[in-house]
């Protein structure tokens, strides 16, 4: 008999008919449940506060579930705690987007968007909640 390292056989616990029917149930998804958060703002330095707080707020008032994340801590640290919790959107704001009025969203699987305003973004969130909607 095989045995893991947790004492107990590795093919009974995800062996068989039980394995390939989570993988193959099409209501499983690695995005967060209904009351999660769908997108979290990084500020690169405390001069961006002001502004994220502001972005923040739209997206509050246009019904998107969000957090702003200010802490003093580096930025590869914050993405990376955001990735780990399944947040969908990560959106950076530094400089060159307070100085432009736009936001750099940021897919939890590594997808780059390109900067848009606020109202873009918001729409296209929008726009993904519709079945059939833009990617």
């Amino acid at each position: 008999m095989l045995v893991g390292s947790a004492g107990v056989n590795p093919k009974s616990f995800l062996g068989g008919p039980r394995a390939f029917a989570l993988t193959s149930d099409p209501t499983f998804s690695f995005t967060p449940a209904d009351d999660g958060t769908y997108v979290v703002f990084l500020t690169v330095t405390d001069s961006q506060e002001a502004y994220a707080r502001q972005v923040h707020q739209q997206f509050l008032q246009a019904g998107v579930r969000s957090e702003l994340d200010l802490r003093n801590e580096k930025l590869g640290y914050k993405v990376r705690e955001a990735e780990v919790q399944k947040v969908p959107y990560m959106i950076v704001i530094g400089d060159k987007e307070v100085s432009t009025a736009t936001v750099a969203p940021r897919g939890r699987k590594g997808e780059k968007i390109p900067p848009l305003t606020v109202a873009e973004f918001i729409a296209r969130l929008a726009a993904e909640r519709v079945p059939g909607g833009a990617p």
